[in-house]
C-alpha cells in the first residue's frame, strides 16, 4: 500500500462500543475542518459541502483549522458566503500561517470563536495577479479596474470584520503586512490567543 493512499485510524469508544474510525471520518465526527493548502475551487466545495452536510446533522459548533497561503478570490468569496450563511457557529482557527485569502477566511469566522495560536502568523495584502500575462492595452486597464474592486470588497469585508477603518485597513493591505498573534488580536482579525490545551481541544474536536 502506497503512503498517499494510507489514512490513519485511531480506536474510539461510543455508546456502540469500541470500534474503528480513519482520521477523516474523525474529523467530520468530531465538526473539524482543516484548511492546509492553497485556496482553490477544489479545496472549497469541498469545505463547503462539509459544512452543509455538518449543518444538517445539527447545529453545533463547526471548526475550521487555517493554514494557507491563501489563493483563489472567487473560491474564498465562496466560503466566506458560506461561512456567514450557516446555521451553525464557524470558529475559525488560525495554526501555523493565515495569508492572504486565508487572512480573510479567518477574520470571517463566528464573532468572539476566532482564534490563533500562539505562535501562528497572519498576513494581510492586495490582491495580486498571478503568473505571466500577455494581452492588450484594453485588456490590462480591465484587469486593472477587476483588481482594484476586488481590492476595495476585501478591505469593505475586513473594516466589517475587524471594526477597523477603511483607512486603516487600507494601509494594512497596501503592502505585505505580517501580524503575530498579539497583533492580529489587536487588529481584530481574531478575537483571542488559544492556550496550549484549549488548541489541542479545538483541533481534536474535544469539548
Amino acid at each position: 500500500m502506497s503512503s498517499s493512499s494510507y489514512t490513519p485510524a485511531v480506536l474510539v469508544e461510543d455508546s456502540n462500543g469500541i470500534h474503528q474510525i480513519n482520521s477523516k471520518s474523525l474529523k467530520k465526527k468530531n465538526r473539524v475542518i482543516f484548511l492546509d493548502e492553497a485556496i482553490t475551487n477544489d479545496t472549497v466545495n469541498e469545505i463547503i459541502r462539509q459544512i452543509v452536510l455538518l449543518g444538517l446533522a445539527c447545529h453545533d459548533p463547526v471548526t475550521i483549522i487555517i493554514d494557507s497561503p491563501g489563493g483563489s478570490l472567487k473560491a474564498g468569496f465562496q466560503l466566506i458566503d458560506v461561512i456567514e450563511a450557516s446555521p451553525c457557529v464557524i470558529r475559525t482557527v488560525a495554526l501555523g500561517s493565515a495569508c492572504s485569502m486565508g487572512a480573510v477566511i479567518l477574520a470571517a469566522g463566528t464573532p468572539g470563536h476566532r482564534i490563533i495560536s500562539t505562535r501562528s502568523k497572519v498576513m494581510l495584502h492586495e490582491p495580486l495577479i498571478s503568473g505571466s500575462i500577455s494581452v492588450s492595452t484594453s485588456q490590462l486597464e480591465s484587469i486593472a479596474d477587476d483588481l482594484k474592486e476586488n481590492r476595495e470588497t476585501i478591505n469593505r469585508m475586513l473594516s466589517k470584520y475587524t471594526g477597523q477603518s477603511m483607512k486603516a485597513v487600507r494601509q494594512a493591505t497596501a503592502y505585505d503586512h505580517w501580524f503575530n498573534a498579539d497583533e492580529a488580536v489587536a487588529f481584530g482579525l481574531v478575537d483571542s490567543i488559544a492556550t496550549d490545551a484549549d488548541l489541542f481541544k479545538l483541533i481534536s474536536g474535544g469539548k
